[in-house]
């Protein structure tokens, strides 16, 4: 999937590409099936479980960049 929306990610403005990006996420996740279908694509149980890295307990191994989440989207 990524290497379909690679092309087009990569032309847009890095401020695009994160609207782009952010707003798809939020479509993806409006109902519940959605949901459901994302999670059996993307929910595997491995990323279900808790992880140790330097010593910190982290409740999964989903990780986000500083400024991601911004304008606290």
């Amino acid at each position: 999937m990524y290497a379909l929306l690679k092309p087009i990610l990569f032309s847009l403005d890095p401020e695009e590409a994160h609207y782009f990006a952010m707003n798809s996420w939020q479509n993806l996740n409006r109902f519940a099936w959605q949901r459901k279908v994302m999670k059996g694509i993307f929910g595997t149980p491995e990323f279900d479980q808790p992880v140790d890295v330097a010593g910190v307990r982290f409740p999964n191994r989903l990780g986000l960049a500083a400024g991601f989440d911004k304008d606290a989207r």
